[in-house]
């Protein structure tokens, strides 16, 4: 596996270039493809190995951390789905580099900061399925592409049967793949965005805060947008996630709306 620069990629602050490689995939193992071989270290302490699925049952690997905003809002569609199949197919979470680090939680530098991140991960999400620790250079995130919550579905025969750049989309999309993975197809690549990336900016604000002010302060410079709809968002904490995301788009849009209708008006 490829092997880069490990002070890159354990970069202390979230950037623009990071925000535009999670839009869509530019390497990893693409449908029909073999799932990089993996063994690693769980939350309590079991390990973990691609040959624990094979010939045994489908894995879908969800790829996470603490301070995603995308990985926290995408728990409950998770959630559900675990519910429903995951007696059928392995459900496994890997815990790879923080995507927003701050001064509260900072970018680990060791395997043992990193294995306490994910343990407070898996408590503050409530997650019931097995969280694996990929290494401190993230050998296994990047033969997978350098995503912050991208989805990869793997079937009994060791392939790439689906893959998603987001986990947190409908759940629709994902659904069908599960289903199909069971029926032994397997289904293309997903890089849709906009579900997903509403539901994310709901939780934006308050995975921020919680990794600390440097975290806000970085993601204001790399990316203002999102930013602003994020603090729009938390406006409407009371709604869930997706819901907070559509009240803060439709906030923002609306005196653009207003303005192209007086404008309009003037026109005529």
């Amino acid at each position: 596996m490829e092997r880069r620069n490990p002070v890159e990629y354990l970069s202390q602050k979230f950037s623009t270039s990071q925000l535009l490689a999670d839009l869509r995939f530019a390497a990893g193992p693409k449908p029909g493809e073999a799932m990089p071989d993996f063994d690693l270290e769980t939350v309590s302490g079991e390990r973990v190995r691609k040959s624990d699925y094979v010939g045994t049952r489908p894995m879908l690997l969800v790829m996470g951390s603490y301070t995603c905003p995308m990985t926290s809002a995408a728990g409950p569609v998770l959630k559900s789905l675990h519910e429903e199949f995951g007696r059928d197919i392995g459900f496994l979470m890997l815990y790879t580099r923080e995507a927003h680090p701050g001064e509260l939680y900072p970018q680990p530098t060791t395997l043992g900061q990193k294995t306490e991140h994910a343990r407070q991960y898996g408590e503050r999400d409530g997650i019931t399925y097995p969280i694996a620790i990929d290494d401190i250079d993230g050998t296994l995130h990047r033969a997978l592409d350098l995503k912050s919550n991208a989805v990869y579905l793997m079937g009994v025969d060791g392939t790439v049967a689906y893959r998603a750049i987001w986990a947190g989309g409908s759940g629709g999309s994902l659904r069908r793949a599960l289903r199909a993975v069971l029926q032994g197809r397997r289904l293309r690549q997903s890089q849709a965005h906009g579900v997903a990336m509403l539901r994310g900016l709901g939780s934006t604000y308050e995975i921020l805060n919680l990794a600390g002010r440097q975290a806000k302060l970085d993601t204001l410079r790399g990316a203002p947008p999102m930013y602003l709809m994020a603090s729009v968002a938390r406006i409407f904490r009371p709604l869930p996630p997706l819901g907070r995301g559509l009240a803060a788009l439709a906030t923002i849009m609306l005196p653009v709306v207003v303005l192209i209708g007086i404008a309009a008006q003037a026109i005529a």
